[in-house]
């Protein structure tokens, strides 16, 4: 059972490695009208197979977590996990009011600019893509970029793209028309995804809950469905408020985790020092490149991320997708899109980007080629935590292995900060507690009379993960950024 097999859950365990017969007759879970529904019969079978399946499974699993040595990683995953479910159960408090309010306000707002871009078109359907893509780039002559079976794409890189020719050669109209385009794609979205969305959910009453997910992605990495929280644009965040008995939500994000871990994992000896010394990575490497001076100074450092916001965001980007095995041509698209189109780099212009990275950190290019190596000698490629993938030894296997072992063992960082914190605010009475997690950030809603108690334990805690018990000691300090506010949207640095 490893992560690039097609499914976890029980069924797709239990049929993959034994041989129970199928007792399920649909895949999903049943919900409460469906499970209604369902006749004694049905329901004693799928009850009865669940068991099955589960005991059949137990010896099977048990073994392999035995014979790779995976039983202090799975230790971790089921200490956390009833913190997971405690966690997405409570879920996070809304100000249902400001959800309503926006709910109402956009509904309008976009049907009015739907109406209108539908008159300026002259198309009946804005949904329709092979209407939209017919005006665009037919009746406007807008640039495509690229083509599928139902005509020209109209997807946001490609409007993105045309709204960029389009200022290019000065054609206003256009530049106008794509723009509102794109402003009603992205109001649209949020819509019907959080504002309509939310609150037509019957799961939401005063709060919006999630599932969070331990075994749902290859790396290991947490992730969050029926509800993703962990990807909400920062404008709903405001709809996000404390729980009655709280006045504040904290955040706390680890500083360059996945360049910590690379650190480790690759023991480059600049990386490592840069690293110590609290220095800006991102911020030096932009600087390499573009040919500014390097900042000395953390007066000059913070001076340089305010004036030369861009610059650092691109060496930002580049530096974790180098990390990663990213191809000079998918880092420019990757730039253009978080740019939102403001921004095009030629990929031949991007190149030296991902060059100056392994020119200063050496002991990254020397770790890619051992990856490399052990692809080809079929060996596992194994993280600092134990977990464990077999990859193919091609491009994309050894992409997935140089992103594999630093990004599964940054979330496993996380989790054991999350558990140890868990614990530790619920003996302090509550005076915080954790409700979301975002990758390499945990959320917290606390009582700002206890904030510099609350703020005392969370660095204790998170900047002091204890790794001794998996083998191996980090190479560098963890460091953390704390921020509180009303709402998750308006978080301020303490």
């Amino acid at each position: 059972m490893w992560p690039d097999e097609p499914g976890f859950s029980l069924q797709h365990l239990a049929l993959r490695s034994t041989n129970i017969a199928d007792w399920r007759q649909t895949l999903h879970k049943l919900d409460a009208e469906e499970f209604d529904q369902q006749s004694d019969a049905a329901l004693l079978e799928r009850c009865a197979g669940d068991a099955e399946a589960a005991l059949r499974l137990y010896p099977l699993l048990q073994y392999e977590i035995d014979r790779y040595g995976l039983a202090r990683i799975f230790a971790l995953a089921m200490s956390v996990l009833p913190i997971l479910a405690e966690m997405g159960g409570r879920g996070m408090c809304l100000n249902r009011s400001e959800l309503e309010r926006r709910a109402t306000t956009e509904s309008a707002a976009l049907q009015t600019l739907r109406t209108a871009l539908q008159t300026q078109l002259s198309i009946a359907n804005l949904d329709s893509h092979q209407q939209l893509s017919q005006a665009l780039f037919k009746q406007f002559h807008a640039t495509p970029l690229r083509k599928t079976t139902q005509g020209y794409s109209t997807d946001r890189t490609s409007l993105l793209w045309a709204r960029r020719q389009a200022r290019e050669t000065q054609h206003q109209i256009l530049d106008q028309l794509l723009t509102q385009l794109l402003d009603y794609g992205l109001r649209s979205k949020l819509n019907s995804t959080y504002y309509t969305g939310w609150l037509k959910d019957p799961a939401t009453d005063t709060h919006i809950h999630c599932l969070y997910g331990l075994g749902r992605t290859a790396t290991g990495r947490l992730n969050s469905f029926s509800h993703n929280l962990q990807n909400i644009p920062l404008i709903v965040r405001e709809c996000i408020v404390p729980s009655p008995g709280y006045d504040c939500i904290i955040a706390l994000d680890y500083k360059q985790l996945e360049l910590c871990l690379c650190s480790h994992i690759t023991q480059d000896p600049t990386m490592i020092d840069w690293i110590k010394r609290g220095l800006d990575i991102h911020t030096i490497m932009a600087c390499r490149v573009l040919g500014y001076d390097e900042p000395q100074t953390p007066e000059e450092f913070e001076q340089f991320k305010h004036e030369h916001y861009l610059d650092r965001q691109i060496g930002k980007k580049s530096n974790f997708a180098t990390e990663f095995g990213v191809t000079a041509e998918t880092l420019a698209w990757q730039i253009f899109e978080e740019m939102d189109g403001a921004i095009w780099i030629e990929p031949e212009h991007v190149q030296p980007f991902i060059d100056q990275f392994f020119v200063t950190f050496p002991g990254c290019k020397q770790h890619a080629i051992w990856l490399w190596q052990q692809l080809v000698r079929q060996e596992w490629i194994v993280s600092p935590f134990g977990r464990r993938w077999f990859l193919p030894a091609d491009e994309g296997g050894w992409r997935k292995s140089r992103n594999y072992s630093i990004q599964s063992a940054a979330s496993d960082i996380v989790l054991i900060a999350l558990y140890h914190l868990y614990h530790e605010l619920r003996a302090r009475g509550w005076i915080a507690r954790p409700i979301g997690e975002v990758h390499d950030s945990i959320v917290l809603e606390g009582q700002r009379k206890h904030l510099k108690e609350i703020i005392k334990i969370v660095t204790r805690i998170c900047e002091h993960v204890d790794t001794r018990a998996f083998g191996f000691s980090l190479a560098v300090p963890l460091r953390i950024d704390i921020q509180q506010g009303e709402t998750w949207g308006t978080l301020k640095p303490i």
